[in-house]
């Protein structure tokens, strides 16, 4: 498989994913905040996401996807919908709207 392959599956599978974990936590296909909460939990010791409680392994998952895709999915209030930003630029939207 490409690189640029596998960074294609990689964007693909971490979408899918991260509207899983959504869903599963609160029956939403995309809880506002969900980027940044999924972030947390993908990068710090952070594992509650409402009710449910992810696992290290969902964590490590979700770090390796963004990570091979090179980027994290954001979603757009204002009608643009998903959209997935590069990790530099993913971490200065994350700074500049959650204070991370």
């Amino acid at each position: 498989m490409t690189q640029a392959r596998l960074a294609e599956y990689a964007r693909e599978l971490l979408l899918q994913r991260m509207c899983h974990y959504s869903e599963e936590c609160y029956c939403a296909g995309w809880m506002t905040g969900n980027e940044a909460t999924l972030w947390e939990i993908a990068t710090t010791n952070r594992r509650q996401y409402g009710p449910v409680a992810l696992t290290d392994d969902d964590a490590r998952e979700l770090r390796q996807l963004g990570e091979d895709a090179g980027g994290w999915w954001v979603y757009s209030d204002i009608g643009q919908g998903w959209k997935f930003v590069t990790l530099p630029a993913w971490r200065r939207i994350y700074v500049e709207k959650w204070g991370g």
